[in-house]
């Protein structure tokens, strides 16, 4: 089992809350700290890999989240990588209580770390969505999908954060409904600085 001294933080929230421009921000500021993202680099295991193109692109596609153990193995793998680097910041690891458990039951989620919950209105996200949209910011641009995604943060957010803050993690609430550049200065302040 693996086991870090590490300190992650992961960023959950609904889709087009910020976390991705937040996850940016901090590596501005703060190039050295790993970064993984796992919506980014899911899309970017689709275009290199035909048989995971062929077993989850249409179910990203739809929105539809991938399943908890295949997002768990990835992100552990890349953990693994890291070796003993003191702060992981994750987008996306945690969007369900099955992955909170299994990144839980690890240990690669716990007392030394925080889920950065930054929550939104479905308003917010949506006009965010369409911005993104517009700028087809890579190709994320079905509103089903969008839609599909946001239920399914809605409809599981409090189990989440319940769980998380079951197994000792430190719960952030940030409020998204703010301009980006604030977010992003909230997450900093309350998870990297602290």
């Amino acid at each position: 089992m693996l086991t870090r001294p590490a300190r992650n933080v992961c960023l959950y929230g609904p889709p087009c809350v910020g976390k991705g421009f937040a996850t940016s921000k901090i590596h501005e500021q703060f190039p050295t700290i790993p970064m993984i993202g796992t919506g980014k680099c899911f899309r970017q295991r689709r275009k290199e890999d035909p048989k995971f193109e062929e077993v989850y692109g249409e179910m990203m596609d739809k929105g539809i989240l991938l399943p908890g153990l295949i997002v768990f193995a990835h992100v552990r793998k890349l953990i693994e990588k890291l070796g003993d680097e003191p702060l992981v910041v994750l987008d996306g690891a945690i969007r369900s209580v099955q992955q909170v458990r299994l990144f839980g039951g690890s240990k690669l989620l716990g007392k030394n770390d925080v889920v950065c919950h930054i929550y939104a209105s479905y308003h917010t996200c949506y006009v965010r969505h369409t911005h993104r949209r517009k700028c087809q910011v890579e190709s994320r641009n079905d509103d089903t999908a969008f839609r599909e995604r946001y239920e399914i943060y809605r409809n599981s957010r409090l189990n989440v954060v319940s769980e998380a803050r079951a197994i000792g993690v430190q719960i952030v609430e940030i409020d998204g409904d703010a301009p980006l550049e604030e977010i992003a200065d909230s997450v900093i302040a309350q998870t990297i600085q602290k």
